[in-house]
C-alpha cells in the first residue's frame, strides 16, 4: 500500500465517522434468526469543512483531485475524537504527550498500549490508530483497563494481525487509510459568503 496523503487542514464544521458492518439476516420459521458477516467492517466518513476562503477552497479542491476518485489514499480521521475523552475539553494530553504509543501483546480483539504518561486515562469509546509501514487502521476501545502508563484494552473491529504484527499506536487524530467516494465532492460558490465543501470516503483495508 502507498503512503496516504494528509488532509489540508483539521478545521471542520461537521463530520461523521462510523464503522459500517456488512451482514445479511434471515428470519426463519421457528423463531430462528441467522446473521452472517459478508465482509470486513470498514470505517465510513462524511466531512463538511469549515467555511473556506477562495485560496482554501482551491487547496481543498487540489487535494480532492489528487485522490483521483479513489486511486490515491489519504489519512482519514474523526475530527470529533482527536484525543481520548478524558482530555477532550482542553484537547491537550498530560506531560506534553504527543499521542504516539507502543503496542504489544496483539490478538484479534485485544492489545496492550504502552509508553503512556503516568496515570493516563483511556475510556470505552476512545479510538486508537495502529500504524505499520504505509498501513493505518483505526480501532475503537470497547473495554479499557484502569489508568496507567501501560493499559490493556479490548477493541473493535478485529485487528488484522498478519498486517499489524509490530505496529506503533497513535491517540492524536487516530486515522486510517481511506479512499474518496467518487462524485461525493460538493461545493457551491456564493457571492456573499464563504461556504464549506463536503465529501465522503471509505476505509481501504488492503
Amino acid at each position: 500500500m502507498v503512503a496516504p496523503i494528509s488532509m489540508p487542514s483539521n478545521y471542520f464544521a461537521a463530520a461523521s465517522y462510523d464503522l459500517r458492518r456488512y451482514t445479511s439476516r434471515n428470519e426463519l420459521y421457528g423463531g430462528v434468526t441467522q446473521v452472517r458477516e459478508q465482509g470486513e467492517p470498514r470505517w465510513m466518513a462524511q466531512y463538511r469543512t469549515a467555511p473556506l476562503t477562495e485560496i482554501e477552497r482551491r487547496t481543498w479542491r487540489g487535494f480532492w483531485d489528487r485522490l483521483k476518485g479513489g486511486l490515491v489514499t489519504f489519512l482519514g480521521y474523526d475530527p470529533a475524537q482527536s484525543v481520548p475523552a478524558a482530555y477532550a475539553d482542553s484537547g491537550i494530553m498530560p506531560g506534553g504527550f504527543n499521542g504516539i504509543t507502543s503496542i504489544s501483546n496483539i490478538s484479534a480483539n485485544q492489545l496492550t498500549i504502552g509508553g503512556l504518561p503516568a496515570g493516563f486515562v483511556l475510556s470505552n469509546g476512545d479510538l486508537i490508530e495502529l500504524a505499520q509501514g504505509d498501513n493505518h487502521a483505526v480501532h475503537r476501545i470497547i473495554v479499557a483497563n484502569p489508568p496507567g502508563s501501560t493499559i490493556i484494552v479490548a477493541v473493535e473491529p478485529a485487528v488484522r494481525t498478519a498486517v499489524y504484527s509490530a505496529p506503533s499506536g497513535n491517540l492524536r487524530n487516530p486515522g486510517c487509510n481511506m479512499i474518496a467516494i467518487p462524485d461525493s465532492w460538493s461545493y457551491m460558490a456564493e457571492a456573499s459568503s464563504y461556504p464549506g465543501a463536503t465529501f465522503s470516503a471509505i476505509q481501504k483495508i488492503a
